[in-house]
Parts: structure tokens; C-alpha cells; sequence
């Protein structure tokens, strides 16, 4: 790793300890499989709250709204987080994640517009 980033994740680190955040919990939150999700949703049933866990691995911020992807080893799904749902705080401290951090998140399932398969984060938890 280069000094630069090194000094980016070391700092992206103490900003999570200094919001009270572990950044490696000793626990992990009851999640299922996103590919168990995926499978369940191919057609436009009733929604659903889910709980899940992935490799962040792509993040699009827009404002006070911002669509990510999580992979685990089943697949990959769209997750939706606002400033409504999460607050402000809960929301900054989100955007601020990394790319290949893992993230916990829950909420409902639903379709966008374009038919994507998405989960409304609700709650989210840092797990590494």
C-alpha cells in the first residue's frame, strides 16, 4: 500500500473510532445470503425487510440520497440510503465508507423505476 492511502484508510479508521464506531466488531448481525434475497424477489411480490452483509463495491452519491452495490460469495445486490431513513449522522458516516469495506445493512426490498432489485437501508453497521 502506498503512503497516501495508508494515511486515507488510517484516518478513515480513527474517524470511525472517534464516532464510537468498532471498526472490527466482535459480532456480526443475523444477515442471509443476498443471492437467498435475489432469488426470492424475481417478480414484483409483496416487499419484504431483509437483513444483509457484503463487500461494498461500489458506491454513487447524490446529495442526500445514495444508491451502493454489496456482494457476499451468493451476489450482489443495489442498496438505497437517504438522510430520511438513516439521519444525518448515520447517512455522513456511510458515505464515508471505502470501497471493499463490509457493511451490514436492513430494510425493505423493493424495484426502482428501472427494475433493480434494491434494499432501503434502514440500519446499517460497519463490520471491517
Amino acid at each position: 500500500m502506498t503512503d497516501p492511502l495508508m494515511k486515507v484508510r488510517l484516518d478513515h479508521l480513527e474517524n470511525l473510532k472517534a464516532h464510537g464506531i468498532d471498526p472490527y466488531p466482535a459480532r456480526l448481525p443475523a444477515v442471509e445470503p443476498i443471492g437467498g434475497v435475489v432469488e426470492r424477489h424475481t417478480d414484483d411480490g409483496p416487499d419484504e425487510h431483509v437483513a444483509i452483509a457484503g463487500r461494498l463495491v461500489s458506491f454513487r452519491r447524490m446529495g442526500k440520497a445514495s444508491f451502493f452495490d454489496l456482494r457476499d460469495s451468493t451476489g450482489k445486490i443495489q442498496v438505497h440510503a437517504t438522510v430520511d431513513r438513516l439521519g444525518e449522522e448515520g447517512y455522513s458516516l456511510l458515505c464515508e465508507s471505502d470501497i471493499g469495506d463490509f457493511l451490514s445493512v436492513s430494510g425493505p426490498v423493493f424495484r426502482t423505476k428501472r427494475g433493480e432489485l434494491t434494499v432501503g437501508a434502514e440500519e446499517w453497521t460497519f463490520l471491517a
